[in-house]
C-alpha cells in the first residue's frame, strides 16, 4: 500500500510477521486523546495489551485490555475460535468469584474475553502486577460491542510480547 509523502507509521508489529503467516494487511488510523498524543509524539507508541475487532473490512472496536498475569496466570497465545458466548455470568476460581455481563469463550469456559467492572485501568503494563487469571479483561462498553459483533466459530488470535 502506497503511503503519502511525509506520512510514516507510528507503530508496527514486526514480530507478528515473523511468527505468523500474514495473509492480509490493514492500515488504519486511531483517534488519540490526552496523554496518548504526548506518548506518540515522543515516539513511545505501544499497542501491547490492546484488542481490535475487524468485521467486513472495518475496524469496529479498538480497546486496551488486561491479559493474564506474568507471575502465574499467563494468557495462552495462539489461534483459537470463539467457542461460546453468554451474558450475566459468574466466573469462579480458587481465589475469585466475580460477575460479568458479557462472556466470549475462546478456550472452553476457562479462558475468554469478558468485561471487568472491578478494574479502573486497562492496557499498559497492568498485566505484569495486576493481570488476570488468564482471561482477557476488557472495558464493559468495548466488550458489549465485541459481543454483538462476533459469532461462535470466528477466529481469535491471542498474541503478545
Amino acid at each position: 500500500m502506497a503511503r503519502a509523502k511525509g506520512i510514516k507509521p507510528m507503530a508496527q508489529n514486526k514480530k507478528a510477521f515473523h511468527d505468523y503467516f500474514v495473509e492480509e494487511r490493514l492500515e488504519c488510523g486511531m483517534e488519540l486523546h490526552g496523554t496518548e498524543v504526548k506518548s506518540m509524539r515522543q515516539g513511545r507508541m505501544n499497542l501491547k495489551e490492546s484488542f481490535a475487532i475487524v468485521k467486513d473490512g472495518e475496524v469496529l472496536v479498538t480497546t486496551p485490555i488486561v491479559s493474564g498475569a506474568t507471575w502465574g496466570y499467563p494468557t495462552p497465545e495462539g489461534l483459537y475460535k470463539v467457542e461460546n458466548k453468554d451474558t450475566n455470568c459468574w466466573l469462579s476460581g480458587a481465589d475469585y468469584n466475580v460477575h460479568v455481563d458479557y462472556w466470549i469463550g475462546v478456550i472452553g469456559w476457562q479462558i475468554g474475553i469478558h468485561d471487568a467492572d472491578w478494574r479502573t485501568i486497562f492496557g499498559g503494563q497492568q498485566y505484569i502486577r495486576e493481570g488476570s487469571h488468564g482471561c482477557i479483561n476488557t472495558p464493559k462498553e468495548a466488550t458489549a460491542m465485541i459481543f454483538e459483533n462476533i459469532e461462535v466459530g470466528v477466529p481469535v488470535l491471542v498474541y503478545g510480547k
